[in-house]
């Protein structure tokens, strides 16, 4: 603590004191060592879960093959890479050695850099900063060197809360509205054992996994070996980790207090008694497994709770709900200088652009010449054709470097700080399906502006009832995906494999185990910002109901191997009074009987990309179930928090550029 209150005071006395300190001491040379920031963090490798290489917790497929498979593909965080230039940016990239230079420039004794031999550079292949100056100096450069190591790494707990959606109370009208840090105590207490909870501590800019809960493994399926001279049958066992699984990402978002959290969770459950199959060679086990996942990413203030998203599906005493909340709580990071100094003609100033500049899943990178253009264009354009100040991007490409008068640098910032805290906002989507009488879903719709959005406040009337809510939260443009559904493993056919070399061919009956069930499977892509405030969202919903009751038995041909002749068999003599020869054993193939499952299945699909006006919900889809019934899909999504509007330029021409959208993408 002492030693750090005398970095704090050596830092505000190079601040305000400058001509007085600077001129303390001839300048020394010094090499101060930079590799570790100038290198990327190492992020762990994607193993699986378990450990063995398995991919993420899963109860399988909600589609039966027939069915074309939903448009939800493999959860992923990681951004395609832009074709024809460069890999996009991607988070715990290191330090550019001129970004770095510059913020020794700015932040540790300003304005006497080039002045009475003092200066400052970075040697790459030594991966050092050497710097000339006097001795206090270089104490200053090797203690703001440490706070930006302490800063990039700090440790990062996340808590992951999955609790029933009526145990959120009031909050479960708050999806992706920052909540006090205790409510996620708050909803455990009243989930009880219902409740489930994981805590992962990981550094800034690195992802973690983390598992809750007990593993089960059981006899899934049999395989075929036709490696060697005959077929063989090999077990496959599968795992099961009972609990909730959570792999996070937490990334400081500058200096805006903000952080993004990329988030992922599944709780799988058991969701009654597992089937069995009898097979020649054993019996195979097929599991009912419950799943929830959602995937998505937040931003959000340290030590707040936001309900990234919750579920509820079906009526009455069988209705199933399921609500994630999270948490990061951050470790204090050291404070670093002021930056600048006043009467400096034209300061240097360092900006971490990472959040604006790192794709989400489903987005295209941006041009970083592009966004360049933006601000110039949005903020003193001409200044920047002017004199020696200039904008530029460093060797990282996350930092904009700007060389400008003071009034200028404030005006960038604030512009800046605008930007990130607009891409910042969360936007929350909501999606109802509501059932009931045919004529109850066609007077809703009629109510309906243009039959597409309902008035504002609309509830339900007459016999509707809510079947389905999903509703989760996510920054604009980031790809949102969901699945809520109960599963059960079913041999879907069998296969008559046959093998072997010369004149022993064997006939090995294999069976295929698929999974189907009930449930939905949500694939949205974050609201994004259009001119006035509207919002426009695009959705991809998949409705299951699987009924398991009907099979099928048939015959298939397994060859059981040579069969000899019962011991103590007598065998009558021949003519001659010779003995008989003993019969050669001979193969045999019977037909065994076997199940096959034969499921029947009710999907239901819904897709739609529209423009939301905030608050109001759409029609996305009406249609007629069966019976007399109808079936009513609405989708709407809304903005809690509200970005600032961008500063005003001076010195802006009309013709000066686009202005960029309030997310932080050039439109």
């Amino acid at each position: 603590m002492a030693g750090s209150m005398s970095l704090c005071v050596l830092f505000a006395v190079l601040a305000g004191q400058e001509g007085e300190q600077e001129g303390e001491g001839q300048p020394v040379e010094r090499g101060h060592e930079i590799e570790d920031l100038l290198q990327p963090l190492e992020q762990p490798g994607r193993r699986g879960w378990p450990s063995e290489g398995r991919g993420w917790p899963s109860a399988g497929e909600l589609l039966i093959p027939a069915w074309t498979q939903p448009n939800v593909g493999p959860i992923t965080f990681a951004p395609e890479e832009a074709e024809g230039g460069a890999p996009p940016l991607e988070p715990g990239a290191g330090y550019g050695a001129d970004a770095l230079e510059a913020l020794v420039r700015a932040h540790v004794a300003p304005g006497s850099w080039g002045a009475g031999g003092n200066s400052v550079v970075v040697a790459p292949f030594w991966s050092q900063l050497r710097v000339t100056a006097p001795p206090a100096v270089q104490e200053a450069v090797a203690g703001f060197l440490q706070a930006l190591r302490a800063r990039r790494a700090r440790p990062v707990q996340v808590d992951v809360a999955c609790v029933p959606a009526e145990a959120l109370g009031e909050a479960a009208g708050k999806v992706g509205a920052p909540l006090p840090s205790g409510e996620l105590e708050v909803a455990l207490g009243r989930a009880g054992e219902r409740g489930l909870r994981v805590s992962l501590t990981t550094p800034n800019e690195v992802r973690r996994r983390a598992f809750g809960g007990r593993s089960r493994t059981y006899l899934s399926d049999f395989e075929v070996n036709q490696t060697g001279v005959v077929p063989v049958m090999n077990p496959v066992v599968g795992v099961l980790p009972l609990g909730i699984t959570v792999e996070a990402l937490p990334e400081a978002i500058a200096e805006s207090g903000l952080w993004k959290l990329e988030l992922r969770a599944t709780v799988l459950s058991e969701a009654g008694a597992a089937a069995r199959r009898e097979t020649c060679f054993g019996t195979i086990e097929l599991p009912r497994v419950a799943e929830d996942t959602l995937e998505t990413v937040l931003s959000l203030p340290a030590e707040a709770a936001v309900v990234a998203g919750l579920f509820a599906a079906g009526q009455g005493p069988e209705r199933r709900s399921f609500a994630l909340v999270a948490r990061l709580r951050p470790a204090a990071a050291p404070d670093l200088p002021a930056p600048g100094a006043a009467g400096e003609d034209l300061p240097a100033r360092v900006h971490d652009l990472a959040f604006l500049l790192e794709p989400l899943a489903g987005e295209e990178p941006i041009e970083e010449a592009l966004l360049l253009n933006e601000i110039e264009a949005a903020v003193d354009p001409l200044v920047w054709q002017e004199g020696e100040s200039r904008l530029r991007w460093s060797q990282d490409g996350r930092h904009l470097l700007a060389t400008a008068p003071a009034a200028t640098q404030a005006r960038l910032k604030a512009y800046v700080d605008g930007l990130i805290a607009a891409r910042a906002a969360l936007a929350a989507h909501e999606v109802r399906v509501l059932e009931g009488p045919l004529e109850d879903v066609l007077a809703a719709r009629r109510e309906a502006e243009g039959g597409v959005l309902l008035p504002e406040g609309w509830t339900p009337g007459g016999a509707l009832r809510e079947a389905l809510r999903a509703a989760a939260a996510s920054i604009p443009g980031a790809r949102l995906r969901a699945r809520g559904l109960s599963t059960r493993a079913y041999v879907g056919d069998w296969n008559v494999v046959s093998g072997g070399t010369g004149f022993s061919i064997l006939s090995v009956p294999d069976p295929e185990v698929h999974t189907a069930g009930e449930g939905f499977t949500l694939e949205a892509d974050g609201a994004r910002v259009e001119a006035g405030g509207a919002l426009r969202a695009d959705l991809a919903l998949d409705e299951c109901r699987t009924r398991l009751e009907a099979s099928a038995e048939m015959l298939l041909p397994a060859d059981i191997g040579p069969v000899e002749a019962a011991p103590g068999r007598r065998v009558a003599p021949g003519p001659d009074g010779a003995p008989a020869p003993a019969p050669q054993p001979r193969a045999a193939t019977v037909w065994a009987p076997f199940t096959l499952d034969l499921p029947r299945q009710e999907r239901r699909h819904a897709a739609g990309r529209l423009v939301l006006p905030p608050g109001r919900a759409a029609v996305v889809k009406a249609e007629e179930i069966t019976g007399g019934l109808g079936r009513l899909v609405l989708l709407s999504a809304s903005w809690p928090q509200a970005p600032p509007p961008p500063p005003a330029s001076r010195g802006a021409r009309p013709e000066a550029g686009r202005e960029p959208g309030p997310t932080g993408r050039v439109l």
